[in-house]
């Protein structure tokens, strides 16, 4: 019997009364109209391919490519993109294009503009949208965009001028699937989130700058990701992988990053900067910090020190180098490895900060100067340390560099008034930037990896911390 509480509405004779159920359809419940005899679903499963796939795969065969493969990119049957096609070719003929000196009048033109009136957002035009205003085909329009094909002046300032009037832009998505290019590099790196601090400022920005005037040169942008989930799997790297770059800079990766090197095995082109790692697929620009911290302790020794402390986080492969200087630092003035006298560890990062988090910082300067032979100079691989280690000492009465001489790493310290005294190494961070983008864009291009692993000379700036002549 007819179901009168179902309060439906029988979608082809409009009837609210005589709807029973009619049995299920692919999970779907279905009714029988008792008036029309016609059955039908509420609420129609929905079937087909989206919208948007439609036009992508309908502008990409506007640029000349087969059905074949513009099914095997985006997935489609090459079936279904002819059908669409044929249906788009006799909507054309079936809607003939108006004049261009017509199309403002009317209403059935396509939209051109943000209507600023109502807020609404219209939909972006098309090239076949630029082919109907113009009068010509979408393949016409694709040659005057790829500067390809035989057509005359007149047919192409109409094409331009329809460009102009709908305020159409070639779809850069769609020549990114076409071209396999996108002329973006992805870049990673350290120190965003405290750019007003003269410690990392110097590194972050002057490697930055080295990178987006390379890029700019080149005919690239660059894409900074801010938001990388902390987890450090491998897998990770599928974030890199999805189309929207062609090459990877990552800057300052640490020794037990794996994403960059997830997406250099699945053969996207990465580059590492200020890190020296050994890996299949990435390149690396680096400073020689083995031989930078070799030449400090050399001087060190010039000077008459023979007790030469050490400071350093070893989280990455920069850090790891600068301790493997010094070590062989030592090694070359003959100078015995002690190791009460080196504070290098995974925490040294976080606990040498100044008085009042940790208070290492502070302990470990305390058992220095407590041994009966204490260290005469200190080596830090960071400005920053370097400047509270002269404060800490000056304020415990300790001269430098008459008791305890002190350097540096980076010379980025500069707005510190005790940096304008610290001994240094400068490092060319514009130049690392530019090297490794160049040596991406060109792995880009087909260059192997192996021919851009470089490291570059630093330069010892010596200044009072460390030389009683140095004024």
């Amino acid at each position: 019997m007819p179901n009168d509480d179902l309060n439906l509405e029988c979608p082809f004779c409009h009837h609210t009364d005589g709807q029973v159920k009619a049995g299920l359809r692919e999970g779907v419940q279905r009714y029988r109209c008792t008036n029309c005899s016609r059955r039908y679903s509420p609420q129609p499963k929905h079937r087909g391919i989206a919208v948007e796939m439609r036009q992508q795969a309908l502008e990409l065969h506007a640029t000349g490519l087969s059905t074949r493969e513009i099914g095997r990119r985006l997935g489609l049957k090459p079936r279904s993109i002819v059908n669409w096609v044929h249906a788009a070719e006799n909507s054309k003929s079936n809607n003939p294009p108006v004049a261009i000196d017509q199309a403002s009048n009317t209403a059935d033109s396509p939209p051109r503009r943000p209507d600023i009136a109502t807020g609404r957002t219209l939909r972006r035009p098309t090239i076949h949208d630029v082919a109907a205003l113009a009068g010509v085909s979408s393949s016409t329009v694709s040659n005057v965009l790829n500067g390809k094909g035989r057509m005359s002046e007149a047919t192409r300032e109409c094409i331009h001028s329809a460009m102009r009037q709908l305020h159409f832009t070639p779809n850069s998505h769609m020549r990114a699937i076409r071209e396999r290019k996108t002329n973006i590099l992805g870049v990673v790196t350290f120190g965003l989130g405290n750019l007003g601090d003269y410690r990392s400022q110097g590194i972050v920005v002057e490697v930055l700058g080295g990178i987006n005037r390379e890029a700019g040169d080149r005919g690239y942008n660059v894409l900074l990701y801010t938001a990388l989930p902390k987890e450090k799997n491998a897998s990770g790297g599928t974030v890199f992988l999805d189309g929207k770059i062609d090459g990877l800079l990552w800057v300052g990766p640490q020794s037990d990053e794996l994403r960059h090197a997830y997406a250099a095995k699945a053969g996207l082109p990465v580059m590492a900067l200020l890190a020296r790692q050994e890996m299949e697929g990435v390149g690396y620009v680096d400073s020689d910090n083995v031989d930078a911290i070799r030449e400090v302790v050399a001087h060190l020794v010039e000077q008459g020190h023979r007790r030469i402390a050490y400071v350093g986080s070893i989280f990455n492969q920069d850090f790891l180098d600068r301790l493997q200087g010094y070590r062989l630092g030592l090694e070359s003035a003959g100078i015995p490895w002690d190791r009460k006298l080196v504070a290098a560890n995974d925490a040294i990062s976080r606990c040498w900060i100044p008085t009042g988090v940790t208070g290492e910082y502070e302990v470990t300067i305390d058992r220095w100067l407590a041994l009966s032979d204490p260290p005469t100079a200190i080596v830090l691989n960071d400005d920053g340390w370097a400047v509270w280690v002269i404060d800490y000492l000056e304020n415990r009465g300790v001269r430098v560099p008459q008791d305890i001489a002190v350097t540096g790493f980076d010379d980025t310290a500069r707005a510190s008034n005790s940096a304008t005294i610290l001994t240094s190494v400068a490092q060319d961070f514009p130049e690392i930037g530019r090297l490794g983008t160049s040596g991406l864009i060109n792995m880009i291009e087909g260059a192997s990896y192996k021919d851009y692993q470089t490291l570059l000379p630093c330069k010892l700036i010596v200044r009072a911390s460390s030389s009683k002549s140095v004024t």
